[in-house]
């Protein structure tokens, strides 16, 4: 629980930075936290959401990784960069960052678990 609480927090805070551009065209660098939880899985907390999801392959299920490099591999080839690890309660999360010039690219190609639930809705 301390976990997604961390994560929501550090989402607020990164969303409030991300949000403060001088000019609306200017790249900035926009934030998200990664961290393998149970079973493999990896999750992602991103401002846009405000929400922890789980990363999804494309045929809608949770996307699993072997290690952390994999799923730091994962990332980079979707435009994101290592910034740091953040260690709490003997678990790792990752700082990633990805320039961008609107928040609506910054997700980029990643699939996200309330997408999946909002399809299903529709």
């Amino acid at each position: 629980m301390r976990k997604i609480i961390l994560l929501i927090l550090l989402s607020v805070f990164m969303s409030s930075k991300a949000q403060n551009i001088a000019e609306p065209e200017e790249p900035y660098d926009y934030y998200c936290i990664v961290y393998i939880g149970n079973w493999s899985k990896a999750y992602v907390s991103m401002p846009f959401s405000g929400n922890v999801h789980a990363i999804m392959n494309e045929d809608g299920k949770k996307k699993s990784f072997n290690n952390t490099v994999e799923l730091l591999t994962y990332m980079s080839k979707h435009g994101w960069k290592y910034v740091e690890s953040i260690t709490y309660d003997r678990n790792s999360a990752y700082l990633m960052k990805k320039t961008v010039r609107s928040d609506n690219e910054a997700k980029g190609e990643l699939i996200l678990e309330y997408e999946i639930e909002q399809k299903k809705k529709d």
